[in-house]
Formats: C-alpha cells, structure tokens, sequence
C-alpha cells in the first residue's frame, strides 16, 4: 500500500500530543513528485527528477522544505530515505546556494545512513564554488561526520585552494577518526592525482614542489 508522504511529513502523532503542520505549505512539489520520488523503481525516479529539475529554480523552496521536515522528525522507512536522497539529488543538480545548510543539516546526523552523507557531498560538490567557503569551515570542524562530508565535497570540486586545508585531516586520531583521514586522502588524490595514503610529509613534500604551478595553472 502506497505510503502518505506528504502526511508523514507534515503531521505528527497525535497521540504524543505533538503539534500538527497542515500539509499544505508545498507551492509546487504535489502529492505524485513525492510518490513516484520515493518509488523504488528507478526508472520512474529519474523521469520525476528530469521534470522536477526542468522546473527550474521555483522549486528549491519547497525541496528544502520537504528536506527540513525529514531531518526534525523521524521516518527511516525505505521510501522516505529514497525520497530524501532524491531531493538531495535534484538540489545538487539545481545548484542554488540556499541548499547548501539543509544538505549540511541532512548529512550531519548521525543516526543517518552513509548513503545520506555521501549524496549531500556529491550535492554540494554540484552545487559549487558556492559551496567552497563552508566546506572549508566544516573542516575545522570537531565533528568528524562535517569534516568526512566536506572532505568528499572539495575532492569532487576541483579546487586546488582545498589542498592545505585537506592534509591536516590525515594527522586526525587514527582510532576515533579513521573516515576522516581516508576521505581527506581520497580528496587528496582527487584534486592531485597522486596517492601518498596518509603520509603528511610526503604530501607536504609534493605541496611544496606542485601547488603553485597547479594553481598558476588553474587560475
């Protein structure tokens, strides 16, 4: 039986004497885009998705406003994860900037699957140098899920200002940390082409010969 997204949404238990939010706040995003986003057929998701984002720019608000009601309360059933990775998806491909705190929101729970921290990165990356800045600020960070997240992001950006801000990742405690430092070098290798594992002095080494014909090159 097909799930009520929108009720999932927007309404809360009753019997927990939890305030209700009408259901009625979407501008555009309608009952079937929710459906057929939270669909596990594939086929299906990516036709919703081309539609969704050929609207244009006029959606992202209600995107994010579906995106903000998931992450204040709980759905963890397979069809709700779908469709909030789709979301994720489709404001990647949008590319506006007032995406980038909710995707930042979505990937930071912790409760949440990989699979959430991994689209809000490949989001952010889409979304761009707008994102840059407060990738670089989530890497400095104490939370090691903002700094795995914002490390995946700048890897995909291309942006070889990231670079510094990346190495200091892999001296992270290798116990606790250990994502951490294995997306800082998968980052590394990404914007370098080279893969020093997590060895500083060799990437430091490599900085110090490469980084400013790199970015001479770039610029």
């Amino acid at each position: 039986m097909a799930i009520n997204i929108l009720k999932n949404l927007f309404q809360r238990d009753p019997d927990k004497n939890e305030p209700q939010k009408p259901a009625n706040e979407f501008r555009i995003l309608t009952q079937r885009h929710i459906d057929e986003l939270q669909s596990g057929e594939e086929g299906k998701r990516g036709l919703i998705i081309k539609e969704l984002c050929l609207i244009g720019d006029s959606i992202v608000d209600d995107l994010i406003l579906a995106l903000e009601e998931w992450y204040n309360w709980s759905h963890s059933d397979i069809s709700s994860i779908t469709l909030r990775i789709s979301i994720a998806q489709i404001l990647g491909i949008l590319g506006d900037a007032q995406a980038i705190n909710p995707l930042i929101k979505m990937a930071g729970r912790v409760e949440k699957t990989l699979n959430h921290r991994k689209t809000a990165a490949e989001s952010l990356a889409q979304i761009g140098q707008k994102a840059f800045i407060p990738m670089l600020e989530l890497l400095e960070s104490n939370d090691p899920n903002s700094q795995q997240l914002a490390a995946w992001a700048l890897g995909k950006m291309g942006n070889s200002k990231a670079i510094e801000y990346l190495i200091p990742l892999l001296s992270r405690e290798p116990f606790h940390y250990p994502h951490v430092r294995a997306a800082s070098n998968q980052a590394l290798t990404e914007l370098t082409g080279q893969n020093f594992g997590e060895n500083i002095d060799l990437w430091e080494k490599w900085v110090d010969e490469n980084l400013s014909d790199m970015q001479g090159n770039n610029a």
